[in-house]
């Protein structure tokens, strides 16, 4: 049995489910918060709940995360798995006058565009 079996068939996850099913179903859908599950689980359900998300038909999917480094262990995952994410990256805030490289906007815009076009499943 893979893991994702696993994680599917688990209280917590049903309970997700369940809870998702009915904000999806909603006038105006509120966001889902999980937290509280490290490495390989979290990895799993991430996985698993964006899967899901997308099989509703409601792609993207937005994923928060604490800092850089989770964020990019985050779309790792997702795309190891087949999901089509891309990362967007915070702004870069410059507190003084100088000429600041636009590489990040762009790139920004470019994640943007793509969540547009559907060619995005997460973020």
């Amino acid at each position: 049995m893979n893991i994702s079996k696993i994680i599917r068939q688990g209280r917590e996850f049903i309970a997700f489910l369940e809870c998702l099913r009915g904000d999806m179903n909603a006038r105006e859908p509120l966001p889902i918060v999980i937290n509280g599950l490290s490495g390989g689980a979290s990895d799993a359900f991430i996985t698993e709940a964006v899967k899901e998300i997308v099989s509703i038909g409601r792609a993207p999917v937005l994923v928060l995360t604490a800092d850089d480094g989770e964020r990019s262990d985050v779309l790792s995952v997702l795309l190891r798995s087949g999901i089509r994410a891309a990362e967007y990256k915070p702004r870069e805030l410059v507190f003084y006058n100088i000429s600041a490289s636009h590489d990040i906007d762009r790139e920004r815009l470019l994640v943007l565009s793509r969540i547009l076009d559907g060619s995005l499943e997460a973020v």
